[in-house]
């Protein structure tokens, strides 16, 4: 399947840059007990012994990222005024500031090691209305990233394989799978900037997550499964949800149909096609992942009138 060999494609190569990539590039290295951190610098701070140590950072705005020895993220986020960030054995905190002032960082019981780093705590994105991001999480473990608009996203595993989808999503924080991707899709209003820690997240641009095919009143659309598992089909309207509608086994011969659906989705099964008409007073929206199902438009109505023996 050339779609789902594509987003494998990419997977793989976001890996490689992700390890060649992001590293830290030392311009100051040092072990103190404060360091004084400028607008748009980044730092990345670790012990200077085995003992446990906790360090003050303070300023207008800073990002904030802290990983295990293994690389797993511990925590991240954006802060204001005062944050406390406790060191343990192996971790390492990166720190960005934000702002337009100087933050300061102190260590409160022992000095640490503060080395200077050319990738941020935290990578952006702004992601324009309509546009896909795939997100590649290089973690062992499932991580999230924060998108704070109005989403449809799909979520795939180190094998690029369609796992998940979900479209109308709220926004917050949104999961991407250990070693996987998520591809989101922003369908609100405005540009939504897209956020997450450097050292395990890559943004490229993607393919969108869902298909949305918009059916004036009698038209029809065809959409068949073409993944090994099932996935809904979903339907939207702000007029009369109406729709007539067949689904055909991977055999041709009928699986189900109706003349007067008003369901706001249909399952459809791997290998399986849905042929649906719009019948309603107003236009029908008609909703799916992107890469689990073949569109096309068909010029025939989806239900033929007949009595089934």
């Amino acid at each position: 399947m050339i779609r789902t060999s594509m987003r494998l494609i990419s997977l793989i190569l976001i890996s490689f840059f992700v390890m060649i990539g992001l590293k830290d590039y030392p311009v100051f290295a040092a072990e103190a007990e404060s360091y004084t951190l400028y607008s748009g610098q980044s730092v990345s701070v670790t012990l200077a012994s085995s003992s446990t140590t906790s360090f003050t950072v303070k300023g207008d705005s800073f990002d904030y990222a802290k990983y295990t020895e293994d690389g797993k993220l511990s925590a991240s986020g954006q802060y204001t005024r005062t944050y406390t960030v406790t060191l343990y054995s192996g971790q390492k905190a990166v720190l960005t500031n934000t702002s337009s002032s100087e933050v300061t960082i102190t260590a409160k019981t022992r000095p640490v090691n503060f080395v200077t780093s050319s990738t941020p705590a935290m990578q952006k994105r702004n992601v324009a209305p309509g546009s896909s991001v795939l997100v590649h999480n290089s973690s062992s473990v499932a991580e999230s990233v924060t998108f704070d608009g109005l989403n449809d996203y799909a979520k795939y595993d180190e094998d690029g394989v369609l796992t998940s989808f979900a479209r109308n999503d709220r926004g917050g924080a949104a999961s991407v799978p250990a070693n996987g991707g998520t591809v989101i899709t922003n369908r609100d209003q405005q540009t939504v900037q897209l956020i997450g820690a450097s050292e395990i997240f890559t943004f490229t641009d993607s393919t969108p997550a869902s298909f949305r095919e918009t059916l004036k009143t009698g038209e029809t659309l065809e959409a068949e499964n073409i993944t090994s598992k099932s996935f809904y089909v979903y339907y939207e309207s702000e007029g009369t949800l109406s729709y007539e509608y067949v689904v055909y086994k991977a055999d041709g011969t009928v699986d189900s149909s109706s003349t007067s659906a008003k369901s706001p989705s249909d399952l459809i099964g791997t290998g399986k096609r849905l042929v649906v008409t719009n019948r309603g007073n107003a236009p029908l929206v008609v909703i799916g992942a992107f890469d689990a199902f073949r569109v096309t438009n068909e010029n025939n109505t989806a239900y033929i009138e007949q009595k089934i023996q």
